[in-house]
This record gives structure tokens, sequence and C-alpha cells, in this order.
């Protein structure tokens, strides 16, 4: 199976990388878009608002702590990508040495910072909780979720490098696998009585635990991309750390501009008002989950162009593709706007309360994210760090502050605001000048 995709590379058959990738990734999307509307209904019923509302506001962590991680894993897609458009597995192999000698030690030392600080910090105050349940619980829950994003940052470098040689494929198999192994698991602690960590683990802990077997019984089957760890040196090292500094970047901006916005509005409104923020962005961030397998599946074919110099390529499909993802997102953002209030009855009952204004503001926010991001990936298979740099950090400056103003002015729908207005002003208007400098047709030269 590896040298049938290997050999995608070297006949250069991309067309037919980009639909097996983006089919594989449809159909592991669905699976994993289903769970949730399957799981939140009963998840809310079982824990109450506010409980659920600790749980999705602690997921915010996820981003925050991804950041030790530093962009490393993402850098495996462009960087394999290069190497096997060179036919180098050797290369890949070093690769993998370097990235796993990083990322182990990093995991085991936000782990064990996680269980010591962790119980410290004041989560009845940060989290904005009143019932004395939802108080006990909450330390835990922020523990299961560092464990697991701290395995998460190994896992990952496998599942990267695996993408970077279009096995996309087989990923997105075990991400499925995962994902619906996951129901049982949070049934059966529900049959049990069992607390909300409990519930956490059987939705993020077991999941990434699934997914890292997939990574081991790779490696264990296919020795020529086997990590080389003797290979490993603190300058290849320092290569990986800066290759993922775009990354770690933007994670990081995200997490405060982005990711940030469930805990402002937990403490600066109440962990209840996050379940309905919470779910509501579930849904309108659907025309980004749906696009993001053709986002995927083109990344590592990009990275190859380019790497090849087919900047003609890249600059066609780019525009085919965004002209298609923008406008299935517009019309699934309104439609899901003008259907939402019967879609929530439906789907999880009167459990929470629906404002307006929130449902506007995501709906401009599930367009502006899927071109946003079409944009973000296309740059990153390009190996475009600079100008992603400015307007990650330029994003974050703007979007923070403004979330913070707004939401005290008009409640959660004012995070959502900010980010829109950053979006808009600070990503995607900049990204259309650069991409349009980047993709400018090159002649041909008849020799």
């Amino acid at each position: 199976m590896t040298s049938r995709f290997h050999s995608l590379f070297k006949r250069g058959d991309r067309t037919t990388a980009v639909i097996m990738g983006s089919g594989a990734l449809a159909l592991s999307r669905i699976v994993m878009m289903l769970v949730p509307f399957l799981t939140i209904p009963i998840t809310i019923d079982y824990l109450g608002s506010e409980r659920f509302g600790v749980w999705m506001a602690a997921t915010s962590f996820i981003a925050i702590i991804s950041l030790a991680e530093g962009g490393l894993a993402n850098a495996m897609v462009t960087a394999t990508s290069q190497a096997m458009a060179k036919n180098d597995s050797v290369r890949v192999q070093d690769l993998a040495g370097s990235a796993f000698a990083v990322v182990v030690p990093v995991s085991i030392t936000i782990s064990l910072v996680g269980w010591w600080v962790i119980p410290m910090v004041p989560w009845v105050e940060v989290l904005g909780v009143s019932s004395p349940i939802a108080a006990r619980e909450a330390a835990p829950i922020v523990m299961v979720i560092v464990c697991s994003t701290a395995l998460g940052f190994i896992v990952n470098v496998g599942i990267k490098l695996r993408a970077g040689l279009k096995q996309i494929p087989q990923t997105s198999a075990w991400d499925a696998l995962a994902t619906v192994c996951a129901i049982p698991c949070l049934l059966l602690a529900m049959e049990l009585k069992l607390g909300t960590p409990w519930l956490v683990a059987s939705m993020i802990l077991l999941p990434t635990t699934i997914k890292g077997a997939g990574v081991l019984l790779f490696f264990a089957t296919n020795s020529r991309f086997r990590p080389r760890f003797e290979s490993a040196s603190p300058k290849e090292a320092l290569s990986f750390i800066k290759s993922g500094g775009v990354f770690f970047v933007v994670a990081a901006t995200n997490a405060v501009a982005i990711s940030s916005d469930q805990l402002l509005i937990a403490y600066l409104e109440s962990a209840e008002a996050v379940s309905a923020y919470a779910i509501v962005q579930r849904l309108f961030t659907l025309p980004y989950v749906l696009a993001n397998f053709i986002f995927a599946a083109q990344w590592p074919i990009f990275a190859e162009a380019s790497a090849r110099g087919d900047i003609n390529y890249i600059r066609t499909a780019f525009e085919r593709t965004f002209f298609l993802i923008v406008v299935l997102s517009f019309f699934l953002s309104v439609s899901l706007y003008f259907f939402l209030e019967p879609l929530l009855r439906l789907w999880i009952g009167d459990s929470i309360k629906l404002s307006y204004g929130l449902a506007e503001a995501m709906a401009l926010y599930g367009i502006l994210l899927t071109a946003v991001g079409a944009c973000m990936n296309l740059l990153f298979s390009l190996d475009i760090r600079r100008e992603q740099i400015v307007l990650s950090i330029g994003m974050a400056t703007l979007n923070f502050p403004l979330s913070i103003f707004l939401i005290s002015r008009v409640g959660s729908s004012g995070a959502v605001l900010a980010t829109d207005i950053a979006y808009l002003l600070c990503m995607l208007v900049p990204y259309f000048f650069i991409i349009r400098n980047k993709l400018r047709p090159k002649p041909l030269h008849i020799s």
C-alpha cells in the first residue's frame, strides 16, 4: 500500500491523490460530525448545562497547551512531501526520528507539570461555576484534557508524516474508528453514573490512544519510514523547531484570539453561557469542517508541486477550489441561520437559550473561517512563513481586546463579532494580495 501511494509522487498524479484523499477525509469527517450530534443531546441531558459548559470551556486549554508542541507536527507534512518529491525515504526516517526526539520529552513534561499545577488553580472563579459538583469536577476535567493533548503531540507527528506521504485515506480510517469507539465508552460511563471527567476521557483520551495504535502499526509494518533516532541531533531538532515556527505563531494567535473565547465568556458571564456558544459554534463551523477535507488533501499535493516548481498547477487548482468552497460555505451558513431554531429544538430540545445576535455573527464566521482556512493552508503548503506570522499576530492583537470589550457590551455574540472583524481586516484582505503575488502565472520556456 505504501509503495502505491509513493508512486503517486513519482507519477505526479496529483488529481488522483486529491480525489482519494478528499474522499477519505469526507467519509471520516461525516463520521466525526455525526458522533457529536448524536452524543451532545444525551450528554447535556446527563450533565446539565453548567457541567457541560465547564467541559466546553475547559477544551479551550487544548489550543493553549498545544503551543508547547511548537507546530512541529504540521511542519512534518511539508517536509515529508518535499523529501518524497526527491524519492528520499531516508530523509523521512531522519525527520521522524528528530521530530519524536523533540516532542516526546515535551509531552512528558507537560503531563507532569499539569499534575502539579492544575490542583492549585481556583477553577470556580476561572470557569464561573456555581454548583458544588461542577466545582469538584473542574480540575479533573482539565487534567484529562492536558494529558490527552500531551499524548496527542506524539501521535500527531506520525499522523502528519503519513499525510505527507499521501496516506490520508489510512489516517482518515483510523480517525473514524477512534471516534466511533468513543460512543460505547461514553454510554458505559453514563450507565455507571460516572462523572464528567470520565465522559471527557471517553471522548478525548480514548480516541487519541486508538489513533496512536494506528501510528505504531504503520511504523511496525513500514520499515523504510521507521524513525531513525540515531540520526537525531540538536541541529536537526532546531531546524524542525524553526520550520514549525509559523505553525506555532498561528496556533498561539488562535489560542489568544479565538480559543480563549469560551474562557472569556465563562469568566465575564458564566459557564452556562458557554454551552449555548459552543453548540451554535459547532453548527456554524460545519462549512469549514466539510471544506477542510479538501484543504488537507491538497496540502501535500501543493507542497510537492511547489518543490517541483509547478506554480501554474497550484494557481489553477487553488482558484477552482477556493471559489467552490466559498460559494458552498455561503449557502450552508445562510441556510443554517434561517433554520437554526428548529434545528436546535430538534437536536437538543430547549436546553439552551438562542441569541439571534450570536446566530448572525456565527453565520458570517462560518464563511470567513472557510475562506481564511483555504488561504492559510495554501501558504502552509508553499512554506510561506513571514507573512503568516505577521498577519496572525495582527489578527490576535485586534481580536483579543475587542472580544473583551464586545462581550462586556453585547454578551457572547461579541466574541464572534470580534473574530469576524479581525479575520476580515487582518487576514482575508491581506491574503488576497499575497496569494495573487505568489501565484502569478509563470511564462512557459520553449527550448
